[in-house]
């Protein structure tokens, strides 16, 4: 009898913050699921502790899961981004699919990150679906963290989804009906907004630091600029100056902002 294990990939900070959350409670589960007898001459109760690995960020670390390289510190935006770092994302992806069939784990866990982790997902069904027979058992259950916003644009993509995942976790409501009037083969279960969760109503007064209580005379700006480099370059500048002007036309404007880490 072996360990469960679980295969991570996130490719944002994020993500990586979701995947962290997600072996936190996974642990959690294993540890607090009743113990298995055994079926040897001598039964043992046995209860074994998971083990995580894969790609990600440093909360990911943190969190236990064995990294093989920091994928966060890759994350780029847009189609340009892509192109220019083409290579360097190619090395990963093959790095990702010959781990995972030297390691073969249970369940592979794709975070967010979807254009990436879509043609993973597809790379290690195609690996499994061409090395079936006695000596080749491996099947893993492979789960998306996330739905794309297939909804949104690119509604083909969710028949590519129901091809290749086994799971699809989602955050908002209302996409496991809209996945399953156009893929019902797909297994989605909703499984509450992150967000919710680490900031709940019993958390919120204390979460707030008491500098962020403001009148409406003392209006209170939040800027949310992103979490990838690419992102944060674009978009501060324009904010920062947009800010700017926002405060010579109220002179006690406050601001606050909120990065990854």
């Amino acid at each position: 009898m072996r360990p469960k294990s679980f295969m991570f990939v996130a490719g944002e900070a994020s993500g990586g913050l979701l995947a962290a959350e997600l072996v936190q409670a996974l642990r959690l589960e294993f540890t607090e699921a009743p113990p298995v007898l055994t079926t040897d001459l001598q039964p043992l109760h046995t209860s074994l502790e998971p083990r995580f690995f894969g790609a990600g960020g440093p909360r990911m670390a943190a969190a236990g899961v064995e990294l093989a390289f920091d994928m966060t510190a890759h994350s780029v935006i847009g189609v340009s981004d892509v192109l220019r770092n083409y290579l360097t994302f190619r090395r990963l992806f093959d790095q990702l699919c010959q781990m995972a069939i030297d390691r073969e784990p249970d369940v592979i866990v794709c975070v967010d990150f979807s254009g990436f982790n879509r043609r993973f997902a597809h790379a290690i069904k195609e690996y499994v679906r061409g090395h079936t027979g006695w000596f080749h058992d491996w099947d893993p259950k492979i789960v998306q963290y996330v739905s794309p916003q297939v909804w949104a644009s690119r509604e083909g993509r969710a028949r590519q989804m129901a091809r290749d995942y086994d799971l699809l976790l989602s955050i908002f409501p209302f996409e496991k009906d809209w996945y399953a009037r156009r893929v019902p083969q797909l297994r989605v279960e909703f499984v509450g907004h992150p967000i919710v969760d680490r900031y709940n109503s019993a958390e919120a007064p204390s979460a707030v630091p008491s500098s962020s209580v403001h009148s409406p005379s003392s209006p209170l700006v939040l800027l949310l600029p992103g979490s990838r480099p690419g992102e944060l370059a674009r978009h501060l500048p324009v904010m920062l100056a947009a800010l700017e002007r926002m405060g010579a036309a109220t002179p006690n404007l406050r601001a606050r902002m909120v990065l990854p880490d």
